[in-house]
């Protein structure tokens, strides 16, 4: 979903400050919140997702959205149906 055009990026104020982002693989775990603008595009970028890091390439339809959308915290894995248990008929003993 496309945030409104009124409203603006945010953009943490020490992503500007980090010496890294000349190098190849960026490593965004820690700004999760922050918006993707052009200068990212065409970067790979390693994104933390509280398990383990995915590595994802910025392209120009992720711009104006937040690094933290492309990767997803919990897995889905679909409804599942229950087995249903079968009743075993036993005979019943008679006792005389």
């Amino acid at each position: 979903m496309r945030k409104s055009n009124w409203k603006l990026n945010y953009i943490a104020p020490s992503f500007f400050k980090q010496k890294w982002l000349k190098k190849p693989l960026l490593n965004l775990s820690t700004f999760r919140n922050s918006s993707i603008f052009s200068s990212l595009v065409g970067k790979r970028a390693q994104i933390y997702n509280g398990a383990w890091f995915l590595t994802k390439q910025i392209e120009g339809n992720m711009i104006k959205s937040k690094i933290g959308e492309f990767a997803l915290t919990k897995t889905y894995t679909g409804q599942t149906q229950k087995k249903r248990k079968t009743k075993r008929k036993t005979k019943k003993l008679r006792v005389s």
